[in-house]
């Protein structure tokens, strides 16, 4: 994925869980992007550029991130939202991508076979276990992964969504396999000045393929704020 805008707007990207950033092209891109490691990162980076246009965009738990951190902070200028959800843990597997049981028995996984967890979530993810991503969940660190699964069994942005008073953009893949389609489609529902957009080949891992279509779609949004 590559970010373009002839805005001069600085865009602070997040990862998902079990991910680095080689979903991101930085080379040749247009636009200042830089990478938020964890939550504490992100406060650190927009405290820097404070005074500047900031955009977050984040992936998945990234994502969800973003979210949280739009709705407590209000010198954002621009949010996007990849393959994410408010809430992801619940009963409802048609709205919610995980349930408690299942969370749980990652985060136990995590403790007794971080290789065969990776392998199974790298699998459901990108359709295969691909080593070079595997690898490079191997090499995050488990209290980064464990924190990571807290928050997806706890977060519920529900009911603060319509505080969020920022031109946002939701894009989520017809074809997700880890947070249902309808999660995205209420995501966007749900904040007031959003406007939704479907990957319709894509999965949950289509930021990692190269669009025409929506990374147009992204810069054309960019370069609106």
């Amino acid at each position: 994925m590559k970010i373009e805008t002839k805005s001069d707007c600085v865009v602070i990207a997040l990862t998902g869980w079990g991910h680095d950033f080689s979903w991101l092209e930085p080379s040749d891109m247009s636009a200042t992007v830089l990478l938020a490691k964890s939550r504490d990162h992100l406060s650190d980076i927009w405290k820097e550029h404070l005074g500047r246009k900031v955009v977050l965009c984040g992936w998945s738990l990234g994502g969800i991130y973003a979210l949280d951190f739009a709705i407590r902070n209000q010198d954002v200028q621009g949010l996007i939202c990849l393959g994410t959800t408010s809430r992801f843990c619940g009963d409802l597997r048609d709205i919610h991508a995980a349930t408690p049981a299942s969370l749980l028995a990652m985060k136990r996984g995590l403790d007794k076979n971080k290789r065969g967890l990776g392998e199974k979530f790298i699998k459901l993810v990108h359709g295969n276990a691909e080593s070079a991503l595997l690898e490079r969940f191997m090499r995050i660190e488990d209290s980064f992964l464990k924190h990571g699964l807290e928050v997806l069994s706890t977060i519920d942005l529900d009911s603060s969504l319509s505080e969020i008073n920022i031109p946002t953009m939701v894009l989520h893949g017809r074809q997700d396999s880890l947070i249902p389609f309808a999660a995205g489609e209420r995501l966007a529902c749900l904040i007031p000045d959003s406007r939704f957009v479907e990957v319709e080949q894509g999965g949950h891992n289509f930021v990692f393929s190269r669009d025409t279509v929506w990374e147009k779609g992204i810069s054309e949004f960019l370069d609106n704020l």
